[in-house]
């Protein structure tokens, strides 16, 4: 927020700036132009502090650690994409037990993406996987971005709605979106 004020301060009773860089009229005749341009840093300001994003890492609401409804848990961090989920601890869904047996279970912390669909990647371990990018902000509380899931081996366009605080849905979507499917996950609490 300092980022946008300050030049708008500063630049405001310089000179030059107001005649050569707009041409405009000494400010008894350019009342109107001056409350644009404070209109303007007004809006800059105000845009700068209504993000999901925010323009402080620490304060966006999606970051930390969730729960998923399988009883997994994925954390959400800041990376060079946007945001990025990462599977941080492994809880095996009961469908997948009664598929492949005892195997499943023994194998815990073991697993690999054995599904994924480019064989060169079956060998990575699922434990800190990545499995989710957020890069667009497309409202206040909403961001797009993909998801891959590791229990298909497919990656879904998606989005993540935040509805409270401790409280997320994540959406996978198919068919140029039309048929979207979520889970809600909650926030684990941190160890006080």
């Amino acid at each position: 927020m300092t980022t946008v004020l300050l030049p708008c301060v500063l630049l405001r009773n310089v000179k030059l700036w107001r005649k050569y860089l707009f041409n405009l009229p000494p400010p008894n005749r350019a009342k109107g132009a001056w409350r644009m341009f404070w209109a303007f840093c007004g809006y800059l300001m105000f845009a700068g502090s209504t993000s999901l994003a925010g323009s402080d890492a620490n304060s966006s609401p999606i970051l930390g650690t969730w729960l998923t409804q399988s009883n997994s848990e994925i954390t959400i961090e800041m990376c060079d994409m946007g945001y990025c989920g990462y599977i941080s601890k492994i809880v095996i869904p009961q469908h997948l037990i009664d598929k492949y047996g005892k195997e499943a279970v023994e194998a815990q912390g073991e697993f690999t993406d054995v599904l994924n669909k480019d064989p060169t990647l079956r060998s990575r371990r699922i434990q800190n996987l990545q499995i989710l990018v957020l890069h667009t902000q497309t409202a206040p509380d909403r961001m797009d971005g993909k998801i891959y899931n590791p229990e298909n081996g497919e990656t879904y366009e998606g989005f993540l709605e935040v509805k409270t605080p401790d409280h997320i849905r994540l959406s996978g979507c198919v068919l140029f979106n039309l048929l979207c499917m979520g889970e809600d996950w909650t926030r684990v609490a941190s160890p006080s």
